[in-house]
């Protein structure tokens, strides 16, 4: 293949920027302990709600602080999963990383396009984040919105521990970075292993391309065509295998994050549409916040579908590629080769949270359904109050 590029081995990281961003950062010290503030910092007050909603145990203190304390609760799960599952994150990307981020001797036409999606890719994770952490900002309750924070009471009138306060009023940019946080991680390695595809993609093109000319009989008897089918078939097959496992362990991963991570989100969703709705205690800031926060939410949603989506697209493109090959001009051991591996690979691979449950558009659907169903639920229960 005259037209490919000598070196087999990538040096830079075209999506470094989002490595950095989702990975990379969280591994610093600096980050590790902030996590574990937080987490200390939310299950303090978690533990004093708690106890407050025992002690006083009537129905107009429950109703005044359990839409914050969802919150606070969804935040502590969150922070907890992190510090518990770091160890397995970093151990997927010790193991991932090296295979999604090999370069294959492919076209310039192919580099050209895996560098102008990188560029796509980091400017819209640059944009998302900025809107996050501007509306995670918006988030922060001010004034009559206090006096719903039992967290702020608590530390400020009870305890006067106005560093924890500080600590709280600070957590809300970071605790949306950290919601937002696995997404961008997941969007990395799909990203990767899509540009992989690509390659290989772009492998089954050419494997035949300087013997065009020629006609399969001939091709059949010819032991030098015949060794460098073999060899890019074996290389096929090898980066096909590495993307399956990788596909494995992600789902294996995303498994156990998943009944945290929904939860979490549960717990919050509820939360802000039950001050919004039930509570409406700010007016157009209320609608604001909710505003913004649906709009942070629905992008993460969509980000995590089209991940999904786009590995599976792509592990699909791979099998007509293989089908569509020059195969009348392999001789019978090749044959043989292609003939597996259209076998294995028949069926798209795909991030699964279940056997039942993928992440593509699909769930993506199911999920805004539900919300919608529950929104239309809080909203009717908001008219029937003001009716009362």
């Amino acid at each position: 293949m005259s037209q490919h590029d000598d070196k087999n081995v990538c040096t830079d990281d075209d999506l470094h920027t989002l490595y950095f961003l989702s990975i990379k950062i969280f591994e610093h010290k600096l980050f590790v302990v902030m996590n574990s503030v937080f987490l200390a910092v939310y299950a303090t007050a978690l533990l004093a709600n708690t106890y407050f909603f025992f002690k006083e145990f009537n129905t107009e203190f429950f109703n005044q602080y359990i839409s914050v304390y969802m919150g606070v609760l969804a935040s502590v799960i969150i922070y907890a999963t992190l510090l518990w599952k770091q160890p397995i994150l970093k151990k997927f990307e010790e193991f991932c990383r090296p295979l999604a981020f090999q370069r294959i001797n492919t076209t310039k036409k192919t580099n050209k396009r895996i560098k102008k999606e990188s560029k796509h890719i980091v400017r819209f994770i640059k944009f998302h984040l900025t809107f996050v952490l501007i509306s995670a900002c918006i988030l922060i309750p001010v004034g009559r919105q206090r006096k719903f924070q039992f967290i702020i009471i608590f530390f400020h009138d009870y305890c006067h521990l106005y560093v924890f306060e500080a600590l709280y009023l600070l957590s809300y940019p970071i605790t949306g970075y950290m919601f937002v946080r696995l997404a961008y991680a997941l969007l990395y390695f799909v990203s990767h292993l899509k540009f992989q595809v690509y390659k290989i993609l772009d492998i089954m093109e050419q494997v035949s391309v300087e013997y065009d000319y020629q006609s399969d009989n001939e091709l059949l008897e010819c032991d030098e065509y015949q060794k460098i089918v073999k060899a890019r078939l074996l290389l096929v097959i090898t980066k096909l295998t590495q993307l399956a496992r990788i596909a494995d362990l992600a789902s294996m991963i995303t498994a156990q994050l998943l009944p945290p991570f929904t939860i979490s989100a549960v717990l919050m969703g509820l939360s802000i549409m039950n001050l919004f709705f039930i509570r409406n205690i700010l007016g157009y800031w209320s609608y604001l916040q909710v505003f913004l926060w649906s709009i942070g939410s629905a992008s993460t949603l969509i980000m995590y579908a089209h991940c999904g989506q786009e590995f599976e697209n792509n592990t699909e493109k791979v099998f007509d590629a293989i089908y569509n090959t020059r195969w009348t001009s392999f001789n019978k051991s090749n044959r043989k080769t292609i003939l597996t591996t259209m076998i294995i690979f028949q069926e798209p691979k795909s991030l699964r949270f279940t056997d039942a449950l993928s992440c593509n558009y699909e769930l993506g659907v199911r999920i805004s359904k539900a919300i919608y169903s529950f929104a239309a639920i809080m909203a009717r229960l908001s008219n029937s109050q003001e009716i009362r």
